[in-house]
Order: structure tokens, then sequence, then C-alpha cells
């Protein structure tokens, strides 16, 4: 039996995945499943079959996650169901809550939100009255999530605020900081900074109270965020200079990366447009993975936006149609939404106003109905009130 094998094989994915290394990841699994597959057929015995059999399913479940990671949806659903069919044989309900969450993360990055919710609320049937706490904080938080980006303000504060306090009356302090920041995300979706921020600090503390170092970076980074929307600039920086002091394992380039997005988003708070395309034109030279294609998407955002901010229009729409070439319109409707924008404020810009209209229109009802960014709908749908008047008088003006 080669069980310290398998498990030997199933922390180096995990180190790879948490390394960011998710194409090596991918093949260390593959090697692993077909090890299992090969063992399977070879043993006669029972137990020893239904050994492999849970390894197999783990592995299947884990390989699913980090296949969209890589924007390999198609084959990361075809994985996530081998292993939901083993844990329905064992009646894993821990498990089968797991993969119905990683299926909806699937769905949820196609912006399918509603089959996301629905995936979400199957999951959390299975281990609503267990001990499963953590699955359960991750499915809630999820829940509420796809809630606010729907525009459901109401229901995604009611299942927050629920989770919180029964939390807090279970006294189950080491899954607070989880719950904490879910709904400070929340917050932030509906523009209430100040009270992201209160949230935000209070995951911050449970963090730190209970060693949770990724946790903490990641509030960090969204207070750091929340600080930048109001303008407190310093408090930002101060917050970022804090970042170099959390480690953890697996800490590395996507963490880096993240810290100088942020300081190009301090840059264009203070307007410095010239340090903030410096910024970006340095690291996205750096950007030759094609996992980092999401990094660059945005990178040419931001550079797209400053061009429209410096007035540089016909550079900002050269950048945008790079965005387009690299973006599928269904799996990143949120960047197609947020370019689709920035393209409009281009034309706009440019007095193309007409064709400014056009673009906004085709935007709109591409995303009604599976809004990935609740924000950026109502963005989009006032943008093209004002393009509409301003249409209606540039055509009076032209007359007259």
């Amino acid at each position: 039996m080669k069980h310290l094998s398998y498990e030997e094989s199933r922390e180096k994915i995990y180190l790879l995945r948490d390394e960011g290394k998710f194409l090596q990841a991918i093949e260390v699994s593959q090697l692993l499943t077909n090890e299992l597959l090969s063992d399977l057929v070879t043993t006669n015995i029972p137990e020893q079959q239904n050994t492999i059999k849970k390894f197999l399913m783990n592995n299947y479940y884990i390989e699913g996650a980090i296949l969209r990671q890589v924007n390999n949806l198609f084959q990361s659903e075809i994985l996530l169901h081998k292993g939901l069919e083993i844990a329905f044989e064992y009646n894993d309900v821990r498990t089968i809550s797991k993969i119905y969450s990683a299926l909806a993360n699937n769905h949820f990055q196609n912006g399918n939100l509603e089959y996301s919710l629905e995936l979400l609320n199957t999951g959390f049937s299975y281990i609503e009255n267990t001990d499963f706490v953590l699955e359960a904080i991750i499915l809630q938080g999820n829940m509420g999530q796809i809630h606010s980006m729907l525009g459901e303000f109401e229901k995604a504060d009611e299942i927050l605020t629920t989770l919180v306090h029964s939390l807090e009356l279970l006294k189950k302090r080491e899954y607070l900081g989880n719950a904490y920041y879910s709904l400070a995300l929340l917050k932030y979706n509906r523009n209430q900074y100040e009270e992201t921020i209160i949230w935000l600090v209070r995951s911050i503390d449970q963090f730190e109270k209970n060693n949770k170092p990724r946790n903490l970076y990641m509030s960090k980074v969204e207070l750091i965020r929340t600080f930048i929307q109001l303008n407190e600039i310093e408090k930002a920086e101060e917050t970022i200079e804090q970042l170099n002091q959390i480690t953890f394992e697996g800490k590395g380039e996507k963490e880096e990366l993240e810290k100088l997005i942020l300081f190009v988003n301090i840059f264009i708070k203070r307007q410095e447009y010239t340090i903030a395309i410096f910024s970006l034109d340095s690291i996205l030279t750096n950007l030759d993975s094609v996992e980092q294609v999401v990094c660059k998407i945005i990178i040419r955002f931001l550079r797209a936006v400053i061009h429209c901010l410096s007035n540089e229009n016909e550079k900002a729409i050269e950048l945008i149609e790079k965005i387009y070439s690299e973006i599928d319109s269904t799996r990143y409707i949120i960047h197609i939404t947020q370019t689709n924008y920035i393209q409009a404020w281009a034309e706009f810009n440019l007095e193309n106003i007409e064709n400014a209209e056009n673009i906004l229109m085709n935007s709109f009802k591409k995303t009604k109905g599976k809004i990935f960014n609740f924000d950026m709908f109502y963005l989009t749908k006032n943008f093209l009130v004002f393009l509409n008047n301003t249409n209606k008088n540039y055509l009076l003006k032209q007359q007259s």
C-alpha cells in the first residue's frame, strides 16, 4: 500500500498551489490520479480500495479547483463531478459541500450568478446542522457576496449578520474573522466605507489573535483599498508598509504584484499619472505567464483609465483593443463591463457620442440578468442616460 506516497504527492500539490505554481500542481495531480487508478485496478482488498477511492475523490476536488485558476473550467467541471460521485458513494457531506462550493466558483467566474447561488445553497444544505463550521462560513460568505452583487443587499446583509451573531453566540471565535471579513466586503460593495473599516478592523483583530497571517494579509489589503476610496492616502501608505511584516507560506510574486497595484491606485488618486503609468509598465514587462492573464487585464485597464484622465483618448482606445483580444466576454464579464465603460468614456472625450452610447447599450444588454458588478451596472445605466441627453443637445446645437 502506497499510503505515504499518496500523502507526499498531495502535500506537494498543496505546496505548489499555495506558491501559485498552478500548472506544476496540475501535472503532479495528474500523475497521482494515474497512480491511484492503476492501484485501484490491481488491488482486491476492500479496505485498500476504499482508501484509494477516498484519495482519488480528494485529488479530483483539488485538481478541479486548481484548474479554475488557469481558466480551464471545462476540465475542472469534469473532475469535480467525478469527485462528487465518490463523495456521494461514501456520504462524505464535508467533501460534498466543498465540491459544490468549487462548482459554484466556476459558474461565478462565468458570470452565472443565479446558478452559482443555487449550488452554494445545495452545498450548505449538506452541512447546515453539522460541526463543519468553517465550510459553512465559506459557503454563507460566498452566498452573501453573490446576493450583494445581484443588488440584493438586504438579503446579503441578513445572511452575513445572522452568521456573525451565531458565531458570537456560540463563541466560535476562530471563525469570526472570516465572517467579519465577508461583512466588510458587503459594506464596501454598498460604498459604505466607514462601516467597511469597522468590520475589517474586527477581522484583523481576530486573525491576529488566531494566528492566521494569510487572512490577516487579505483584510489589510481590503483596508488599504477602503482608505484609498476615502482619500485617506497616508493611512493607506502606512498599512501597505504593514504588509511587509506579514509572512506566510506561499507569499511571493502575487502579493508583491498586488502591493504595487495598490501603490498605482494611490498615484492615480494623487493625479501623479506619469509615475502611475511607469509603474504599470514595469509590472507588465514581468508578466509572461498564462496564469497571470487577469493581472495583465487589470493593469491595462488601469492604464486606460489614466489615459482617459489625461485626455489621451486614442491611447486609451488602443489599450482597450488589447484587453478585448485577451478576454472572453463570458468568462471575464466584470472586465468586459468595465472595459466597455472606459471605451465609452474615451469615445465621449473624442466627441464620438453616438459610438459611446452604442458601446454602453450593448454592454448594458449583455450584463442585464447576470450582473457581475452591481455598481458597474448602474454606473453604465446612468452614463447611458447622460449620453442620451448630451447627444440630444449636441444634435440640436448642430441643427441650429
